[in-house]
Parts: structure tokens; C-alpha cells; sequence
């Protein structure tokens, strides 16, 4: 895998980050509230597999929701690495990651950010 970080919403593909989402069975997510969700946030932070989109996240207020991962990158490190540079863009050191029970939660614990749960 090689990851590459995007920190603005400049020509994110929002129906391929929406499908990713619910891919993960995340609710909710429907390109029109992820544009605007994320487009509000002090801090987005987009990874990509080369050109492919993979994971995104965003930071409001000091803390990180809307944390998602494809699948099949979780065994890679990029979780941990947008965590450490989404939460240096926004300097807050150790960001809670708020995330809803269920699958959203499963997602954050096996990407290896369990401790950083709000």
C-alpha cells in the first residue's frame, strides 16, 4: 500500500466516499452530509492507496468523528497515520475519536485506536 494524505476537500469524489461508508456500514452518510460534514471541519484528512480513496476523517473542535477506513487497509498503519497527522494539522494533542457504537466503534478498536475513543 502507498498512502498518500489529501487535508482539504479539493476534488473528493463524495459518491465513492459515501460508498465507502456504507461499505462500512457506517449510517448516515450520504455524499450531500459527508460534503458538508466535512467541509465544515477545522481538519480533513483523506488517504489514498496511490489515486485510490481509502479512508477519511475529520476534526471539529478538537475532536475526530466520521473516522473510516476500507477494510482491507486496516492491517497497513494508515489509521494510525492519519491520526497522528490530522491531529498535528489541527494541533491537539491526542484527539478524542468520537464514534458511535457498533460498527463505527469495531472499525476504530481494530484499527489499533481503541485508547483514543471518546
Amino acid at each position: 500500500m502507498h498512502l498518500t494524505l489529501q487535508f482539504d476537500t479539493d476534488n473528493i469524489d463524495w459518491q465513492t466516499l459515501a460508498d465507502i461508508y456504507a461499505k462500512a456500514k457506517f449510517e448516515g452518510r450520504t455524499p450531500e452530509v459527508l460534503q458538508a460534514d466535512f467541509e465544515a471541519a477545522d481538519v480533513v484528512c483523506f488517504g489514498f492507496d496511490n489515486t485510490t480513496l481509502t479512508a477519511a476523517v475529520r476534526i471539529l473542535g478538537g475532536k475526530m468523528y466520521d473516522f473510516c477506513v476500507k477494510s482491507h487497509c486496516l492491517g497497513y498503519g494508515p489509521a494510525l497515520v492519519m491520526y497522528e497527522y490530522a491531529s498535528k494539522r489541527a494541533k491537539v494533542a491526542n484527539p478524542l475519536i468520537v464514534a458511535a457504537e457498533g460498527v463505527e466503534r469495531q472499525l476504530i478498536e481494530k484499527a489499533e485506536l481503541a485508547e483514543h475513543l471518546a
